[in-house]
């Protein structure tokens, strides 16, 4: 992917963000410019507890059953090659 192609697709993904995650991007690019990759993975680890604190029991319990349909399929080869996904998806939703 040329740097023009990337720059397209980053522009694509941020544009759709809304205002909160925006700035929650910003921030995370922030500290990775500045290399400080600890303060980047605080950040991550801080984003995801906050997330997982938010789920409430009915969340948890259809993110679990939504693992364990996953699976059935995975062990019954109800499964798509990447490729032929990503494809279908940029067939479907643009060039990202």
């Amino acid at each position: 992917m040329s740097a023009s192609q990337l720059k397209h697709e980053l522009h694509q993904i941020i544009d759709g963000l809304s205002g909160k995650d925006l700035k929650k991007l910003k921030a995370i690019v922030d500290d990775y410019l500045s290399q400080d990759i600890n303060k980047v993975m605080e950040k991550q680890v801080k984003y995801l507890n906050d997330y997982e604190a938010s789920l409430t029991d009915e969340d948890r319990k259809e993110i679990e059953e939504a693992i364990e349909e996953g699976m059935e399929d995975i062990k019954a080869g109800r499964v798509y090659d990447a490729t032929d996904v990503m494809k279908e998806m940029r067939k479907k939703y643009g060039s990202r």
